[in-house]
């Protein structure tokens, strides 16, 4: 499967969203934006939120990222585990996103959705 790279990454102060190409280098951090690399002050970006897009879009047309909790029949948290992408739930059994699922948070913003689910 091709898909198209990139990446998002949550700003560590204002909790805003960032999309693009990440690219750490030493000692400072670049987001590249379309064709051009924005540099980043160390720390702008919380890389532990950082996430890949899988390449997927749910039902609704939206793009799919680690770290996004799906619903399909089950509530799942998506994760890579080689050679592919999966939404586990909280009792650990696992299913592919696919686009009849829909993107209804991530662990970031939305961590009560996972409260007593699947």
């Amino acid at each position: 499967m091709n898909r198209e790279i990139k990446s998002r990454a949550r700003h560590a102060v204002d909790g805003s969203w960032y999309y693009g190409c990440f690219n750490p280098v030493k000692e400072k951090n670049e987001l590249c934006l379309g064709l051009f690399f924005q540099e980043i002050e160390l720390g702008f970006l919380d890389i532990k939120t950082l996430g890949d897009y899988i390449g997927l879009k749910d039902k609704n047309g939206k793009e799919i990222y680690e770290s996004d909790i799906v619903r399909e029949v089950l509530d799942g948290v998506v994760t890579y585990e080689a050679p592919a992408f999966w939404a586990i739930t909280q009792k650990g059994s696992h299913f592919t996103p696919n686009e009849d699922c829909e993107v209804i948070g991530n662990i970031y913003e939305n961590e009560e959705l996972l409260d007593d689910k699947g």
